[in-house]
């Protein structure tokens, strides 16, 4: 008896067709995938770019701006106050500021010629500005950069010459007031104004460092304006990302 083996089916049978056609849609689900993966990836990682220009672009304009509100509190609380008793030394005769009588006044002046003062500075996002390329790199906008190296070209001229003002003032109110323990009287006031690096300072100061001082302000804060519109910040965005990272 002869008996016929039959093989099994173990599934459809590929003609060099189907396979290459089988081959082509393997490789094309891949290649998709691929994309897909690498697509996917791309868009988030900008998406995290944009997120990173928008915070530091938020920072950088939040510190120059917070400074100059530093700034304006120094020039009303005791820039003003200062030349406005220097300037009346300046010009009062000196029989009249000997007969001065009035405790307050005559300690306003002494506060004018010998005071002491800072302007309080962080410098966390302008040493980050400065230090890190990738941080110019993400901003992705040259003439933001330059603008902001400007601004803080700006801030370290003033707090040098700020710092330079009131350590020739103190230094020369220390040594005025070496020998004396208590707040010297008129007549010693009026031995004060007549020193040679006394009146140099007070023409400084009143002349040329307070000008300065305020037309400075007034450049920051036009450069505030402008670092916003450039990089289409609106003053509610910035006032709360200030009150957001000031707590």
């Amino acid at each position: 008896m002869n008996v016929k083996f039959k093989m099994p089916n173990f599934g459809r049978k590929l003609t060099g067709g189907s396979m290459v056609k089988e081959l082509l849609m393997t490789t094309l689900a891949t290649t998709i995938s691929i994309l897909l993966t690498f697509g996917t990836a791309a868009v988030l990682e900008h998406k995290q770019q944009a997120k990173n220009r928008r915070q530091i672009t938020l920072m950088v304009i939040s510190d120059i701006y917070d400074f100059v509100r530093v700034m304006e509190r120094a020039d009303t609380a005791m820039l003003i106050p200062w030349k406005k008793s220097l300037l009346e030394m300046k010009t009062m005769p000196r029989d009249s500021i000997i007969m001065l009588d009035d405790e307050e006044v005559l300690q306003n002046y002494w506060n004018a010629l010998g005071q002491g003062a800072m302007l309080p500075r962080d410098h966390t996002a302008q040493n980050l500005f400065s230090s890190d390329i990738s941080i110019w790199r993400d901003v992705d906008n040259y003439n933001f950069v330059k603008f902001v190296g400007k601004c803080y070209y700006l801030i370290e001229a003033l707090n040098n010459n700020f710092d330079t003002e009131i350590r020739r003032k103190t230094d020369n109110y220390q040594l005025f007031l070496k020998d004396v323990d208590h707040i010297p009287d008129s007549l010693q006031l009026v031995s004060f104004l007549e020193m040679p690096e006394v009146k140099s300072f007070i023409e400084e100061y009143t002349l040329n460092f307070i000008p300065y001082f305020e037309a400075t302000i007034k450049e920051l804060g036009d450069a505030v304006e402008q670092s916003c519109e450039l990089m289409g910040v609106s003053r509610e965005e910035l006032e709360e990302f200030m009150k957001k990272n000031s707590q």
